[in-house]
C-alpha cells in the first residue's frame, strides 16, 4: 500500500511505497554523504548507494535524518544493513529516525558495477541528450557562460555552460564544494562523473558529490584546412572543422597577409579552448606549399 509523506527538505507530498520498520536492506554506500538544510531547517543527509535487491546494478538515491549522518558518512565504500526504511516508487531509499544502521561485511561488487557511477565514461554532448534521467556521465567542452552563484532558498547552484563539436549543455553546479569553480569564458573543462537531469523536454547536467571538474591550463594542438573566415575586428575568427575558432589580428595576418580568404590553406598551431593562441606552420598561402 502506498501513502503520502512531506519530503526531507521542501515540505512536498511525495508518494512513497509503505515504510518497511521490521526489514532489512542491504546497501553499498557508493560516495560521500551530502548534508543539506531544509526550508525548516531541519539538517539531513543524501548519499547514493547500490542495493543487494537490485544485484547492485542500479543506483539508489539514500535520504537520512541527521542522527544517521555520522554512521553512514563512516560507511562510505562500504556495505551497511539498514532496517526500518521506505522505498518510493522511483527506487530512492529514505530513512527515519526510527530507522538503525549495522555495519556488515561487503559483497562482492565489480569495478564495473561501481564505475559505472563513480567514472562514467566521457561522452559527446549530443550524446547526452539521448540518455534517460539520473546516468551518470563524462564530458569534455569549451566554457561559453558561466552565472555567479544563484542562491535559493535552500540551496545554492552556478551555472556553466559549455559546448563541444555536437552541441552545448548546460552544467549546474550545486552546494558549496564546488562553488569555488570559476573557469574563464573559452576554458576548456573536463567534468567528470554529472549526473543527467532533464526537465519539460530539456536535458541539463547536474553535479553529485562524485563530480570533479578540472580547468586545462595548457595549450592544445590545432591542425586543419581553414574553411571560412571572418575579418571583422572585433569578431576575428576562423572554422577548423566545423568549429569556430577566435584569434588576434597578429594571428589572422600570418593566416591571411591580405586579410581576404584563400582556399585550401592549412594551419598547424595551439589553442586554448575556442581561441588560436599560436601558429606554428601554414601551408597553401597563395598556391605556396609551404608558408612556415
Amino acid at each position: 500500500m502506498e501513502k503520502e509523506e512531506a519530503g526531507p527538505s521542501d515540505g512536498k507530498r511525495r508518494r512513497v511505497s509503505s515504510s518497511f520498520q521490521g526489514a532489512t536492506l542491504k546497501v553499498f554506500v557508493l560516495e560521500p554523504t551530502e548534508v543539506r538544510v531544509g526550508m525548516e531547517d531541519k539538517t539531513y543527509g543524501v548519499t547514493h548507494v547500490l542495493a543487494k535487491s537490485t544485484d547492485y546494478n542500479r543506483l539508489h538515491e539514500l535520504t537520512m535524518p541527521e542522527k544517521l549522518i555520522t554512521s553512514i558518512q563512516r560507511a562510505t565504500k562500504k556495505s551497511i544493513l539498514v532496517k526500518g526504511y521506505s522505498l518510493k516508487e522511483d527506487g530512492n531509499i529514505r530513512l527515519s529516525d526510527y530507522s538503525t544502521v549495522f555495519d556488515t561485511f561487503s559483497d562482492a561488487i565489480t569495478n564495473e558495477q561501481k564505475d559505472r557511477w563513480l567514472a562514467p565514461a566521457q561522452t559527446p554532448i549530443a550524446a547526452t541528450k539521448n540518455m534517460e534521467k539520473g546516468n551518470r556521465v563524462s564530458i569534455k567542452g569549451t566554457v561559453d557562460k558561466i552565472t555567479q552563484v544563484l542562491q535559493g532558498k535552500i540551496s545554492q547552484r552556478r551555472v556553466i555552460t559549455v559546448y563541444d563539436e555536437t552541441g552545448e549543455i548546460e552544467i549546474k553546479l550545486w552546494g558549496k564544494r564546488l562553488m569555488h569553480i570559476q573557469p574563464p569564458k573559452g576554458a576548456v573543462i573536463t567534468a567528470t562523473c554529472l549526473t543527467v537531469d532533464s526537465y519539460l523536454n530539456r536535458t541539463s547536467l547536474n553535479s553529485n558529490m562524485s563530480t570533479v571538474v578540472e580547468i586545462s591550463e595548457k595549450d592544445e594542438e590545432i591542425s586543419g584546412t581553414i574553411e571560412a573566415a571572418c575579418f571583422e575586428e572585433n569578431s576575428l575568427s576562423v572554422v577548423i572543422n566545423d568549429s569556430v575558432y577566435c584569434l588576434t589580428n597578429q594571428l589572422m595576418e600570418v593566416i591571411f597577409p591580405l586579410l581576404t580568404f584563400e582556399q585550401n590553406v592549412k594551419i598547424e598551431g595551439q589553442k586554448r579552448g575556442n581561441s588560436i593562441t599560436a601558429i606554428t606552420k601554414v601551408q597553401g598561402q597563395g598556391g605556396n606549399e609551404d608558408s612556415s
